[in-house]
């Protein structure tokens, strides 16, 4: 293993999660082990689990993943920072770290004293300190604040000193974590250039982790992106950050179609409006004679037939609150982890004991970005059980039930696969295309508990004339489907549907104007008018087409406007407008064209008479 610089094998870090400080206490002197009849007075929570990988000597290693992923605790295990919980791991070589900005540096000595002190704990003789100091100082270039105390310096000053020091050690294992994010453009891309020098020259090995995809392509040679304590996937650079680059795309489009929608109901406060606007919870009550158990190996909650969310329960960070879907360590009786050949679970266990209910209860919450009032939401579970038990399900939305106990089939000591249908509490009635399109009647909906905090208005509405009302927005892609993340190219619709509050002839003159995320007017689009008949409570729909997408990637925002008559004398009258409220993203252009707009032309070439060539 000469040539294996960092090896793992089934790494993992579990966290105990204490019920009270008294108990962490407790458990720090030892204590709570001679108290044996308390129990569960911690829960279990996996950070990190099975990660096997050989990174070979010279080879520049890049992480990625979400916020909360593990990504910090494995370079922190490698470090000795952290002590792992199983598995085992082997650096060879001296490891160099940069996980925090100005690590070991003292706040009060100057940039050049904290150089030499730093020097001098790596065994660097004087004369060798001198020698490095300069190039440190060269590299850093800091010019006069090298003398000042490093307590004035910026986020990015601490990270040009810290990785210059850091480097010119050139230890056989560098591990940065994103620390170089606060540095400017110019510094690193010297960063990246050092790090290949020092890889190709003195065979150090890197492992770097960055939310910046740019900088880990440039610089490492494979990527291992990590989700929820695993590695999801481990390859060449580009296959990897490709497949990530989709899946954040996903969310990123699931949120912000979330976020057009809610901005149209008053059912949501105005924080809600970025991130998870809903929360269900599953509930799953066994009940049965002492010593039934029942084992969960997954719950999923499907939409319209399609899996949402699927929460492995047992496996790593399956408790994690920060998480789109997790279990609830607290207030029912789910046991530690287990895994047998099958995966990874949890247990029901139905306890004994006189005075003692007899049953067990397990929950799972789900957070989602809205509640769709048209689609069908359920619940899958995979579980297994003695066939003398008896487990149901009961679901809740926002805190309000949704559905009463259902009892779940029984009678094998296998795994076995149930969906239960889930009535959502519904939100404001938005109607799709496509039954706008098939003159379907709208379902009546039930109304949703409102916070007492709410704000009064979602959408930035303008005052206008009233007897017609901008009722819903969608921004749909290919297929006419509803969309928000969209690539370079492809096809962008909107779709405005109206609503009349009382009966008449109207003129109707649709608007759009379309901004860059930052305020800046990008254009100004108007229909024809139209002459319309409408009853009190009727609907219309004007849709514009956008064509292939010639914007540079980032996120926009349109305005919606429907006029009786539009002019530039302040004669104008509004039926409705909302401004600025419904927001898409475009991904996927290359970085040449990446202004806020790429007009078409048509390059033309010809030699011009008595020139050579």
């Amino acid at each position: 293993m000469s040539d294996i610089a960092v090896h793992m094998q089934n790494l993992g870090k579990m966290y105990r999660l204490y019920r009270s400080q008294g108990d962490k206490v407790l458990d720090a002197f030892g204590i709570n082990r001679w108290l044996f009849w308390r129990k569960n007075y911690y829960q279990e929570f996996w950070a990190l689990r099975e990660i096997t990988l050989d990174i070979r000597v010279g080879e520049r290693l890049g992480i990625i993943g979400r916020n909360g992923a593990g990504k910090s605790t494995l370079l922190k295990i490698l470090c000795g920072n952290v002590l792992s919980t199983e598995g085992s791991y082997h650096v060879n070589g001296n490891v160099q770290a940069l996980l925090e900005l100005g690590t070991g540096f003292h706040p009060e000595f100057t940039g050049r004293q904290n150089i030499r002190a730093s020097l001098a704990l790596h065994g660097f003789t004087p004369a060798q300190i001198a020698e490095k100091e300069s190039e440190i100082v060269e590299f850093a270039e800091l010019d006069e604040f090298i003398d000042q105390p490093i307590k004035t310096y910026s986020a990015g000053m601490n990270a040009r000193l810290g990785f210059s020091t850091a480097t010119a050690v050139e230890p056989q294992v560098l591990i940065i974590d994103e620390v170089l994010g606060a540095g400017d453009a110019y510094f690193a891309g010297k960063c990246v250039e050092r790090m290949r020098k020092l890889t190709q020259d003195s065979g150090i090995t890197v492992l770097f982790v960055s939310h910046d995809l740019n900088s880990v392509q440039r610089l490492c040679d494979k990527i291992m992106w990590i989700e929820r304590g695993r590695i999801r996937m481990l390859g060449l650079s580009l296959d990897v950050i490709k497949a990530y680059s989709e899946n954040i795309q996903v969310l990123e489009d699931r949120r912000l179609k979330a976020k057009n929608r809610k901005r149209l109901t008053n059912s949501y406060q105005q924080s809600r409006l970025e991130g998870y606007g809903d929360a269900m919870v599953v509930s799953l009550h066994l009940t049965g004679e002492p010593g039934i158990y029942c084992d969960i190996n997954e719950i999923s909650l499907l939409k319209d037939g399609e899996i949402e969310e699927t929460l492995k329960v047992g496996d790593v960070q399956d408790a994690d609150p920060s998480q789109s879907c997790a279990v609830s360590l607290y207030g029912g009786q789910w046991s530690e982890s287990k895994r047998d050949s099958d995966g990874y679970y949890r247990s029901l266990n139905v306890p004994g004991g006189e005075g003692r209910a007899a049953g067990a209860l397990g929950q799972a919450v789900f957070y989602l970005f809205t509640v769709y009032s048209e689609s069908r939401y359920s619940f899958r579970i995979r579980y297994r059980m003695e066939p003398s038990g008896s487990l149901s399900l009961s679901a809740s939305h926002n805190g309000a039930s949704i559905q009463n106990p259902v009892a779940l089939p029984c009678g094998t000591s296998g795994w076995v696969e149930w969906e239960c249908g889930i009535p959502v509490l519904k939100q404001k009635e938005i109607i799709p295309t496509k039954a706008l399109e098939e003159n379907a009647a709208p379902s009546s909906s039930a109304k949703s508990e409102i916070p007492k905090e709410k704000e009064k208005q979602r959408v930035v509405k303008w005052p206008g004339e009233g007897s017609l009302s901008i009722e819903s927005v969608l921004l749909l892609g290919e297929g006419e489907l509803e969309q928000t993340v969209f690539q370079a190219g492809s096809p962008l619709s909107l779709h405005i549907l109206v609503a009349a509050n009382r009966s008449g002839i109207y003129d109707v003159l649709p608007t759009v104007s379309l901004y860059s995320i930052d305020g800046i007017l990008v254009t100004n689009l108007q229909g024809p008018v139209s002459t319309v008949r409408l009853e009190t409570k009727d609907r219309c729909l004007f849709a514009v087409s956008f064509g292939k997408i010639n914007l540079g990637d980032g996120h926009y925002v349109f305005s919606v406007a429907i006029y009786k008559s539009l002019t530039h004398l302040g004669k104008s009258i509004c039926y409705d407008l909302i401004d600025r409220s419904f927001q898409f993203q475009v991904v996927g252009n290359p970085p040449f064209n990446n202004g806020i707009f790429r007009h078409p032309t048509e390059w033309r070439f010809r030699s011009l008479p008595g020139t050579s060539g």
